[in-house]
């Protein structure tokens, strides 16, 4: 499960936003991680995405 994560993660972020340095990356990976938990329901939550399980 976790290969499938980052190759979808890579395929859908990575490959398709600059990466001029790893600072860039680093700065760009909380938003990319926000992003993907909206977008990308989650069975195991029935269709929930994981911001609104935040208390």
């Amino acid at each position: 499960m976790a290969e499938a994560f980052v190759r979808t993660f890579k395929r859908d972020y990575v490959a398709v936003n600059p990466k001029p340095d790893a600072a860039t990356v680093i700065a760009a990976l909380p938003g990319w991680f926000d992003h993907y938990n909206a977008l990308h329901r989650k069975r195991c939550f029935q269709a929930t995405a994981l911001s609104g399980l935040a208390a």
